[in-house]
């Protein structure tokens, strides 16, 4: 092929390419002239100035739009805060609509296409001052369009989807929300109960019946922190704060009573409590609480009268609102021990009478025991404790730190290291009050506080605790063989083909392979109870452990199914603890030192051995 074809061939390809594209705009310009053809109207949304919404058994709802775009809504009530993005959604719908085929223009039979009564009639009025009105009625039997009558008398098919943007009630056409904040940032809360008590001689420090009780004021800061800043200055609990915000700012109302005669039908005269949430830089709204709704059926639970302050309806909420509100003043200041997510912590400093450990998250081990060494953590201990941090609150606020609170030589003191290079977060247990029923302690923001003695119990752990406390562990289907001596006499077991054999004594068998796998059980998960002595014994015979009650040990099958895999044991155990019957000593090489363990563990083992008979009974 030589040049003057190949050039050929591309200014064929060049000139097919260009005719195609040509085609193609050509065409896509043809259904944009039918489609403008089609439409209704000439105006754009912008142009609509009034717009009536009549569905059928439904009062009429009419709403005004500015040059602005702003939306008021005039009827049936003209405090009602319009749904701004339905109402564009509606405009857009009406001025774009289109006759997509034109059925009649003959009036006098309006009936068979459900015209003289129609499902919905939209009447507007534009900027030039054109009115415009167009009915609604059945849908046609393809269930793509719906029969349309023009002001002028011409039945038309609309589509389905442009009728579903203008057929809104009124609960879609107004604003959904209790209070109109969008997304503002709110920056001032103020919560008030109003008091409904008798004013009596006794109760002089009251207000009157129908007035605001105390005040509670929450402030942001600068650093964007919530603060207490009345009937007391103190720090918030930001999740709790954060969380009613976004209740309210979002919550939703239904049910509207548009003008209430009697408020008080509703626990609105006076209200229940009071809600003021402050938007940076705007007015302040008001939510009013109301009484329960009652439904008549107490397994069923109604929902929770409520108003805006600014607007006469009363409508129904979600009554999960009352879980947010505080039952007492100073239920908002910050209580918890520790206000940061366990999320953000990355290491501890726990020291507590002799116990001084640290301990670090790992991504991918979780907390480990970094000091002292050799400890092996144990997990479930750990995250129980961290939960009991995040529960534990302050009981009471005594005041600002002093000397005989024993805080500056603490009996327990938590450093919680965080993420993100934030400073680490202290706690601290003092003294005891001189009641000695609580303790002084100061939360991890360096409030004082005080703890009850069972909180300080929770809190204060030994370096057992936090030890890995298995002196036996394996999967009972994994195991292959047990050597143990009981009470003086010595047995063997073995698996062969699936099932436990008796080796020892001789001419001794089972009579259920049930037993042994109750016996299993019980010792493939031994774990202690309480450390005894962290050293190895010097003399056995002070636990029991020269002469034990039992000595315990389990082989593993091999991957091949053999008896030949690891051996774990033997466990030790010896005599009972003077001091709890219910308790024995115990060895084990998986953990150094002298252990108690639950006397159940024998009790188990020993029914277990019950049911072995001779082969010739």
């Amino acid at each position: 092929m030589n040049f003057k074809t190949t050039g050929l061939l591309l200014t064929v390809l060049i000139v097919l390419g260009i005719a195609y594209w040509g085609m193609t705009r050509y065409e896509t310009g043809r259904q944009v002239r039918r489609e403008e053809v089609k439409r209704l109207f000439s105006f754009g949304p912008e142009a609509l100035r009034e717009i009536e919404v009549r569905r059928i058994g439904e009062t009429p709802v009419v709403a005004s739009h500015s040059p602005d775009g702003t939306w008021t809504i005039v009827k049936p009530h003209d405090q009602i805060r319009p749904n701004v993005v339905v109402w564009d959604r509606l405009a857009a719908a009406l001025a774009a609509l289109a006759n997509e085929r034109t059925i009649a223009k003959d009036t006098s039979d309006l009936a068979k296409y459900a015209l003289d009564k129609p499902v919905l009639s939209i009447a507007a009025k534009t900027a030039s001052g054109e009115s415009l009105e167009i009915a609604f009625g059945a849908v046609e039997p393809t269930q793509t369009f719906r029969y349309a009558l023009t002001g002028d008398g011409v039945v038309f098919l609309a589509a389905q989807k442009a009728f579903q943007e203008m057929d809104r009630p009124l609960s879609l056409l107004r604003d959904p929300y209790v209070l109109a904040l969008g997304k503002d940032e709110i920056v001032r809360i103020e919560f008030a109960r109003f008091w409904t008590g008798v004013a009596t001689g006794e109760s002089k420090n009251h207000p009157e019946p129908g007035q605001e009780s105390v005040v509670v004021v929450v402030e942001k800061s600068d650093d964007g922190l919530w603060k207490m800043t009345s009937p007391i200055e103190a720090v918030a609990n930001q999740e709790a704060l954060n969380e009613l915000v976004k209740y309210v700012q979002f919550a939703t109302a239904q049910k509207y009573v548009e003008e209430p005669k009697a408020l008080d039908s509703y626990g609105l005269d006076p209200p229940k409590a009071r809600i003021t949430l402050q938007p940076a830089g705007k007015a302040p709204q008001t939510l009013l609480v109301g009484a329960l709704e009652s439904t008549g059926d107490e397994k069923k639970a109604g929902g929770l009268f409520a108003k805006n302050a600014a607007y006469p309806a009363v409508f129904v909420m979600d009554p999960g609102l009352l879980n947010l509100l505080p039952r007492t003043p100073d239920a908002f200041r910050e209580a918890r021990m520790l206000s940061h997510p366990l999320l953000d912590v990355e290491a501890i400093h726990y020291v507590a009478g002799a116990t001084d450990i640290t301990l670090r998250n790992d991504p991918d081990k979780g907390w480990l025991v970094t000091a002292p060494p050799g400890v092996n953590t144990d997990q479930v201990a750990v995250s129980h404790l961290l939960a009991a941090f995040k529960a534990l609150q302050g009981r009471g606020f005594p005041g600002d730190p002093k000397p005989e609170f024993g805080l500056e030589k603490p009996i327990v003191e938590i450093t919680f290291h965080l993420k993100n290079g934030l400073p680490p977060a202290v706690i601290r247990v003092g003294t005891p009050t001189a009641d000695n029923t609580h303790y002084y302690a100061m939360q991890d923001n360096g409030c004082v506080t005080l703890l009850g003695q069972l909180d300080v119990a929770a809190i204060t752990k030994p370096l057992f605790f936090f030890q890995k406390k298995d002196l036996m562990a394996f999967d009972v289907k994994e195991a292959a063989r047990i050597a143990m001596t009981m009470d003086g006499t010595s047995y063997l077991f073995e698996k062969a083909h699936g099932q436990w054999i008796i080796q020892e004594p001789a001419g001794r068998t089972l009579d259920s392979q049930s037993d042994m796998g109750a016996m299993l059980k019980a010792l493939s998960s031994v774990r202690a109870d309480a450390l005894e002595s962290a050293e190895p014994p010097a003399d056995p015979a002070l636990y029991g452990l020269d002469a034990p009650a039992a000595a315990i040990s389990v082989t593993l099958e091999t991957d091949e199914g053999s008896s030949g895999g690891s051996t774990i044991g033997p466990l030790v155990v010896g005599k009972p603890a003077p001091d709890d019957s219910q308790q024995r000593f115990a060895t084990s090489p998986f953990l150094p030192g002298v252990y108690r363990i639950p006397q159940s563990l024998l009790d188990e083992i020993r029914e277990s051995l019950k049911n072995i008979r001779s082969l010739d009974s």
